[in-house]
Formats: structure tokens, sequence, C-alpha cells
């Protein structure tokens, strides 16, 4: 599968004219792809069938050729791919986010397969991606490389980032660990419940934050409390994001116990902030951008003697200065431009082949 992945930094021809993704991005640096920003106020509060009424809007009104499916939910992707269709546009899909992930099973994976296959290409930012989307009976040839990179703020500063870290770093025989996302009460958050009462017998002194809200708050709270864990579970409530890179810093790991979440934009967005992170053996980034005892751990799917064991063991793993070095320049070694250079070039080969 290697082959398939192009190298980022080669530059797209001087010749091609900007492709038009979904225009929900303002203008990039130096204005070379002039945008239209759709919702202003951010998409989340609009509402989905606002969102796929605005989304077809804007690809009957772009004079582009190429339409990018880049919504968040399955619906929207459908939507933007039957617009185009009509339209005569061609398309391309990122196959790495939240929206193929929203329905597992046989019938979200044959539902993903046949949106794949009505496209012109494919941009993926996993070898695991690649080959699911491979199995999909993508041609090879339509599938594109594109590693996302972490969201990060404006004037991030790395070197800064890992002296805050070395700073506010806990202490080895009392690990903090962190869980951000929205509170279920979920046979993950169960999950990571349990293991963490486990990992407590190692380590009496951890303590386990958890940022976010949701409607299983109480459940959540209550369980903590049958466990025997009182004060050493915290409840954070929503943060702002310049409040949750505090939590990174602070943070032995981040923890992540989904066992059916392919792809996770946390792991970069953590690992920037020399966060190591625990996940399940089913993300897409375990094994390599969360490369095992390097960057971060992995467990067993549903095993919480497993995740108990891998947070037990982070201690050991990721108790210095080095080691978070190491995480955070996993996650910079896939940057905006080095993105941006891939998603371009894709694009290039999308208008350029026929079929």
């Amino acid at each position: 599968m290697k082959p398939l992945f192009r190298n980022p930094d080669k530059p797209a021809p001087a010749r091609v004219a900007p492709a038009s993704a979904t225009p929900a991005a303002a203008p990039g640096a130096g204005g070379l792809w002039p945008g239209q920003i759709v919702f202003p106020a951010g998409a989340a509060g609009a509402g989905l069938w606002r969102r796929c009424l605005q989304q077809v809007r804007a690809i009957a009104l772009s004079p582009g050729a190429l339409v990018i499916l880049a919504g968040q939910t399955r619906i929207e992707n459908w939507t933007m791919l039957l617009a185009s269709m009509a339209m005569q546009r061609r398309r391309a899909a990122f196959f790495h986010g939240a929206a193929f992930a929203s329905m597992p099973g046989r019938l979200g994976a044959f539902a993903d397969a046949v949106l794949l296959r009505r496209c012109h290409g494919v941009f993926v930012g996993t070898d695991r991606g690649c080959a699911r989307a491979i199995a999909a009976d993508v041609p090879p040839r339509r599938i594109f490389a594109c590693r996302p990179p972490a969201a990060l703020p404006e004037g991030f500063d790395a070197a800064a980032e890992l002296r805050a870290r070395a700073e506010l770093a806990p202490p080895p025989h009392a690990p903090h660990y962190l869980y951000v996302g929205a509170l279920v009460h979920s046979a993950a958050m169960t999950l990571l419940l349990r293991a963490f009462a486990a990992a407590r017998a190692q380590w009496p002194a951890a303590t386990l934050s958890l940022v976010g809200k949701g409607a299983g708050y109480g459940a959540l709270r209550a369980a903590a409390n049958a466990l025997g864990l009182g004060a050493s579970v915290r409840f954070l409530g929503a943060m702002a994001p310049a409040d949750v890179a505090v939590e990174y810093r602070k943070a032995s790991c981040l923890v992540l116990p989904e066992a059916d979440q392919r792809w996770h934009p946390l792991v970069r967005e953590a690992l920037s902030y020399g966060c190591p992170v625990v996940v399940s053996v089913n993300n897409d980034d375990a094994g390599e951008l969360v490369r095992d005892g390097v960057t971060g751990l992995y467990f067993k799917p549903g095993d919480a003697a497993a995740l108990a064991r891998r947070l037990a063991q982070v201690p050991a793993h990721f108790g210095d200065a080095a080691s978070a070095a190491r995480c955070q320049a996993a996650a910079l070694a896939h940057s905006p431009g080095a993105a941006g250079r891939a998603i371009a070039a894709g694009c290039v080969r999308i208008m350029d082949t026929a079929g």
C-alpha cells in the first residue's frame, strides 16, 4: 500500500486552476484558494438539514468543477454527492473522519463503499484507511494520502509547550489520566472507570479528569462512587480549547476508551502538546502515529483488565522529557502545509484523469 501514499511535499503543477471544495473554509494564506464561509457562526449550531440545504446551494452556485465531500455526517456526504452528480461535477471524499465511523457494521460499510465508488478520488489518512478503501473496490489510482495535521491554535510554540509540560507534569507516583469527549453512560465510559479503578491498585494516588458534558454525567458520577473512586475522578465540564491545552500539559496521558473509534482528531492534538495517548487497537492510528511504548499504548477493545494494565504502565513509559518530545515530534511531522499540498496534488490528478 505504500506506493499509494504520494509525496505530500511535491508541489502541484502551476498550470492548475483551483478546484472547488465544499465552500466551508476561509481563504488560505496568500489567498491561493478563494473561499466562502457558509456558516459564519459555525456548522455545529446550524442543524443537520439546514447544513444539507446550504451545502447543496453552495454546490449549485459554485463555478468549480470539483466538489470535496467533507460533511460531518453520512447524510451530509450523501447530500453533497447527489447534488454534485446532478450537476455533473467531479467528486472526492475524505475517508478518515467521523462521518465514516458513525454507523458501524455491515450496513454502514456498504453505504460507505457505494459512496466512495461514486467518487473520482478518495483521500485517506492512514494505511488502514487505504486498505478499507481498496476493500470497498475503490481503484488504487483513485486513492491519495492526506495525513491529517493537528488542529492547533495560531502561534503554537512547540518548544514552549514542552517546557510547560515539564513544569506541570504529575509526579511518577501519582499519574493523572485525561479523557476529553461526550459524557454518556456508555460501555466505553464504564470500561474506562473500571480500568481506572483497577489501575489505582498499583497507583493509589492516581487521578482521572473527564472533560466534556453530556446527559450521562449523573450515571457516571454514580458509577465512579460505586467503584469507590470518590474525589479521584474529577468532572471538569466543557472547556475552551485553551483550557483543554492546559489539561494536556498536566496529564500523564489522554485515554480514548471507545472500541470502534477508527480515527480521532484528539490523538494528534494531545501528542502535539507532548501528551501520549492510550487507544484501542481498532483506532486507525494504533501502530502508526500511536506507536506502542513510544508515543502511546493500545489495548484490546472492551477488555477492562487490558486497559488497566496499560494505564498502570504509563508512568514507566512516559515519565521523562524525552518521551514528551517523541510524542510531539510524531504529531508535528504532519503539518497543515503538507496536508494542503497533498490535497492540491490529489485534486490535480483527479481533474487530469478521465473516468
